[in-house]
Order: C-alpha cells, then structure tokens, then sequence
C-alpha cells in the first residue's frame, strides 16, 4: 500500500469519490489506490462501510486524509446518497469497491467539462474482467462481450449541482438505481455526453452484487416507475 498522507497538492476543480463497500477488503485497496493514482488528486475519498467484519476499517483508516471512513448501514443505493450528502467536492464520482478505476479517467472527464461548460454528467466506459469461481455464469459475462455500457455510477463524473436537479440515488434500489437515476436525470434535461474511453474496470466474481442477485424484476420496476412519471407529465 502506497502512503498518500503526504500529498498535499490542491486538486482544482475539487473532486469527492465516494466507494461503498461491505466485507470487500480483499478487493478494496485495489479500488482506492486506483483512486489515488487519479491526476489531480482527489481531496476526499469517502469510504462508506455497510458493517464489515473483515478488517475494512482499520485498512481504510491506515490511509488518513484525503481518505476517510463513513458507516451507514444499508445496500450500495444507501452508501451512494450518504456519501454524496457528505461530499464536500465541486464534482462527484462513485466507484464500486471491487472495481478500478484506470489511469487517466478523472483527467479525460475534467477535459470534457472544461471544454463544455455546460455539460453536467460525463460517463466512460467499462471494461469486465472475471475472477476464478464464476463458474457457468463465466460463459455468459464473456458472450455479453468485454466491454459493457456506459450507464454506470462506476463511469460517472458529474457536477455537485445536478444531484439537486435530479435528486436522490433510490434508497430501496440495490440493483436498478442507475438505471433509475439516469432514466430521471434525462427527464429532468440534464446534459450527459458518454465517451468511448474504456476508463474503468468492472471485476465480475462470485460474491458481487451482480453476480448473486436476481436483477430482471428490478430492472422491470425501475422502467416502469419511469414510464409512469412519463405518463403524469404527459396528463398535465
């Protein structure tokens, strides 16, 4: 583990990535070092713990500032909302704790932002990689093709200010809520440009999210909560 503690270099625009994590520390490292690694450098990196009883909190505490942890109880929607109420930074980025991101991502973003002023929401793209253990699910992630969509909190850079035009992250939402959120951030005229850099990487293994969770009925619900906002706004 590399000691950050000394940098004290001024990251402008500031910059506040928020990882939810629970039980991840054999991964979590991984994903904060990535952050770290970022140019500018991050002024704050909050780590939102769920409960874990693996040894997470005294790994993110071994890092101090700009790295600190955040307990709150609750599914990655949960930590996401919390850390973002928390954020102090101009612009927003989440990561997953068993993701990465790659060098160059916060960098290739901030240029888009800069070169439009009115751009509030940047998204890149994901490149999946497989850890032993998937088993048949493996053959499936690998015919879905290496490089996924675009549409991820993990891709996102977005402007403190559009979270206030779009709202909050969906608390009952673990599987679904970007897809919420971005569905509502579009009916709320947002402005999102989607690169086709492949800036992060999305680790795929049997303990994440995705993998052990059913997720096509929550997909369901989220586009038709969406469809009926759409509805209600046509009526009035």
């Amino acid at each position: 583990m590399c000691d950050h503690r000394g940098v004290s270099e001024p990251a402008s625009p500031s910059i506040t990535c928020v990882i939810p994590t629970r039980d991840s520390i054999a991964y979590l490292e991984e994903a904060i070092e990535s952050v770290l690694i970022q140019s500018p450098p991050v002024p704050e990196l909050l780590v939102v713990d769920a409960g874990s009883t693996d040894g997470t909190r005294e790994l993110v505490e071994s890092y101090g500032p700009p790295v600190e942890l955040v307990t709150r109880p609750g599914g990655p929607a949960v930590a996401r909302q919390h850390g973002l109420e928390r954020a102090r930074g101009e612009f927003i980025s989440f990561l997953d704790s068993d993701d990465a991101y790659l060098p160059g991502k916060q960098a290739r973003q901030l240029e888009r932002f800069s070169a439009r002023p009115e751009l509030e929401i940047c998204m890149c793209h994901a490149e999946m990689f497989w850890e032993p253990g998937l088993g048949d699910e493996e053959a499936r992630y690998r015919a879905a093709g290496r490089h996924r969509g675009a549409y991820l909190f993990q891709t996102m850079l977005a402007r403190r200010q559009v979270f206030e035009k779009v709202g909050p992250i969906g608390p009952e939402l673990n599987i679904g809520d970007v897809v919420d959120w971005m569905a509502r951030a579009r009916d709320a005229g947002a402005v999102i440009e989607v690169l086709d850099d492949v800036l992060v990487r999305r680790r795929m293994h049997p303990a994440s999210l995705t993998h052990r969770t059913p997720s096509l009925d929550r997909y369901v619900e989220v586009v038709k909560a969406r469809l009926d906002r759409v509805r209600a706004s046509n009526t009035r």
